[in-house]
């Protein structure tokens, strides 16, 4: 339910799309996610700081997945 809502946003909806990624990851982060985003879980994924997911980006983290800082 939270990719969907987080898919569906637009590129306005900053907050909302902070709130969405902070409840799918567990923690609050920086990172830019351009949807469409894919993933299994989503708490299974550390992020380091300015982090940038482009579009259709997929993470399959059905183990944990972690991704440095400053990377695209």
């Amino acid at each position: 339910d939270i990719l969907l809502q987080l898919n569906q946003t637009r590129e306005v909806e900053v907050e909302k799309r902070r709130q969405l990624v902070r409840q799918m990851l567990g923690y609050d982060s920086d990172v830019f996610i351009q949807p469409p985003f894919f993933c299994d879980y989503g708490t299974n994924i550390r992020l380091g700081s300015n982090v940038y997911f482009n579009y259709n980006c997929v993470i399959l983290d059905v183990a944990l997945v972690t991704i440095g800082d400053r990377t695209m």
